[in-house]
């Protein structure tokens, strides 16, 4: 789980059709030191690990991602 290391939950709003989180990255952590030292930049696996383990809060149970066909990035979170 990268919650409370990776991240911090900061805040969440839930309507009928929308779920919406804020979090703060943790600029300390383990994986900015070795993914582009000096330019770190957020893995897309943390984003997907992020997002599936914010999906389990907002159903309360282990969802798991069974086929992504193509993902992709359209901004750099540095």
């Amino acid at each position: 789980m990268l919650e409370n290391s990776f991240y911090t939950v900061e805040k969440t709003e839930s309507t009928e059709n929308t779920y919406c989180v804020g979090v703060v990255l943790n600029p300390l952590h383990e994986i900015y030191k070795v993914h582009f030292p000096g330019n770190p930049i957020t893995p897309g696996v943390c984003l997907l690990q992020m997002a599936l383990e914010l999906l389990n809060l907002k159903f309360e149970r282990k969802l798991r991602l069974v086929k992504a066909k193509n993902i992709k990035y359209l901004k750099v979170i540095n």
